[in-house]
């Protein structure tokens, strides 16, 4: 897979593939699809929020939970990681996008990432809702997988949630990133 950050940055995370993981990934689950793109769609996006109960606790850590978006398709140069932060770091602990709990921007109640899990003694946090947006070739098949894992242990999980998956017409395009 394609790198997603410069050389240097020690918090820096690549992709599954291992290009700079500092850590082993633990509990790897991904999905994977094929998607044949309309011929009247140009792209696609995809709402979604990535919530861990490593956070805050272990930040600049080696437990640093990852969320990767994956997609192959002939609009783009490479297979390549297609979701960011507003900073353009991929989704992990690390990434500095997370919210202080409890001011979310999105209530979190009721997820499990809301409360002390009774080990620790804060709860964890979530990245608020973040859009990713992709362009496709009209009429190809597209290749997205969702990728999230633990990283540098098997404990304190991370979920994220996928939402609003839109098609893009001609003309409305914008960046993925």
């Amino acid at each position: 897979f394609a790198c997603t950050a410069q050389p240097g940055d020690p918090w820096a995370h690549w992709g599954p593939s291992g290009c700079c993981e500092n850590e082993t990934g633990n509990d790897v689950s991904y999905v994977q699809m094929a998607i044949p793109v309309p011929l009247n769609a140009q792209g696609f996006s995809f709402d979604f929020i990535f919530l861990s109960s490593e956070y805050p606790e272990y930040v600049h850590s080696s437990y640093n939970d990852t969320f990767y978006a994956i997609a192959q398709t002939g609009a783009l140069a490479q297979i390549q990681n297609i979701s960011f932060d507003q900073n353009g770091q991929p989704l992990t602990v690390n990434n500095g996008w997370f919210e202080t709990p409890p001011n979310w921007s999105q209530s979190i109640a009721g997820t499990g990432y809301d409360v002390s899990d009774g080990f620790y003694p804060t709860t964890g946090s979530a990245s608020g809702w973040l859009t990713t947006s992709c362009p496709a070739v009209p009429g190809e098949t597209l290749h997205l997988w969702f990728w999230i894992h633990d990283e540098g242990d098997s404990i304190l999980d991370s979920a994220t949630i996928v939402d609003n998956w839109l098609g893009v017409k001609p003309g409305t395009w914008r960046s993925y990133r």
